[in-house]
């Protein structure tokens, strides 16, 4: 922290408006690593407002916003920042921002318990991340699509997607990825 609390300092004197809010937003990151989730949000919220006309920036920000509400477990506060943050994703035009913001969604309406809810949220991911070969993008959607389905007692669908999500992380060598997938395949078959 104490490093980017400088380069807040350095920016500030520089008076460069870019880089102060990009410290402005990896403060934000850290504090929600740190589980400061109110510094985090004060971040997030001085970032958003220092980026008004840069409409990715602003879906970045409130992305940002909505995991610390979700963190925080304020679902309904969450599901708003991430509509909006969904909306301006969308009039952005910026495919993968879109695609993590809807999987943020499913991860909220999961933590909620509307699983079917989050299904959706996971499958239009899902088809973004396809679409724009992201197979970082595309192991998680199918891994959370195996979480949601096993909550659901679907658990030879839950099966299938685990199988994907291990395929698909192996294929491109992430080892953490694979390793989730695996387990959750382990334990998806031990029920």
């Amino acid at each position: 922290y104490d490093c980017y609390a400088e380069a807040l300092k350095i920016a500030e004197s520089l008076e460069n408006p870019d880089r102060h809010a990009a410290v402005l937003n990896k403060l934000g990151i850290v504090m929600r690593e740190m589980r400061e989730f109110d510094r985090a949000l004060a971040f997030f919220q001085e970032y958003l407002a220092k980026k008004q006309e840069d409409l990715i920036s602003q879906g970045t920000a409130l992305n940002n916003i909505g995991m610390i509400h979700l963190d925080k477990a304020e679902f309904k506060e969450a599901k708003g920042v991430l509509e909006r943050a969904r909306s301006i994703n969308e009039r952005s035009q910026n495919p993968q921002a879109l695609s993590n913001t809807l999987g943020n969604m499913g991860l909220a309406c999961y933590r909620e318990g509307n699983l079917d809810e989050a299904i959706e949220y996971y499958h239009r991911s899902l088809e973004m991340s396809q679409k724009r070969e992201d197979a970082s993008g595309y192991w998680k959607d199918l891994l959370n699509l195996g979480l949601a389905y096993s909550e659901k007692g679907e658990l030879d669908t839950a099966f299938r997607y685990y199988t994907q999500a291990a395929d698909v992380s192996q294929g491109v060598g992430d080892v953490i990825g694979e390793k989730q997938a695996l387990i959750h395949l382990a334990q998806c078959a031990k029920r």
